[in-house]
């Protein structure tokens, strides 16, 4: 099993109802087209997005905000 991304491992500590219409893009990666992980998604009431392939624009916002959570959460320990 690929190793999970840190959403996933978010939701699992999830106390509270996600805001209506969430939804999570991510891109091809194997984690996040897991069967285990799209129905941990659903559990939540969480729609899962996936951009085109080959097509960078639609993951611009995605990425730049998976950015700034690596900036706080993951280089901020270091």
């Amino acid at each position: 099993m690929p190793p999970m991304p840190p959403s996933f491992h978010t939701l699992t500590r999830c106390t509270s109802a996600p805001p209506a219409l969430a939804a999570n893009h991510s891109d091809h990666g194997s984690q996040y087209v897991s069967i285990i992980y799209n129905e941990r998604l659903a559990e939540h009431g969480i729609t899962a997005s996936i951009g085109t392939v080959g097509d960078s624009y639609d993951n611009a916002l995605a990425e730049n905000v998976n950015g700034s959570y690596k900036n706080e959460l993951i280089h901020s320990r270091k």
